[in-house]
């Protein structure tokens, strides 16, 4: 893994977005139920 400030801001950006989709996944199939 390369540690320049770039790459550790692109980690970041994919790991928040990740949490958000599967938070918003999660919502949608209880609101589906």
């Amino acid at each position: 893994m390369a540690n320049t400030k770039s790459a550790i801001k692109r980690i970041r950006r994919i790991a928040t977005q990740t949490m958000v989709n599967k938070a918003r996944r999660s919502k949608y199939k209880n609101a589906i139920k």
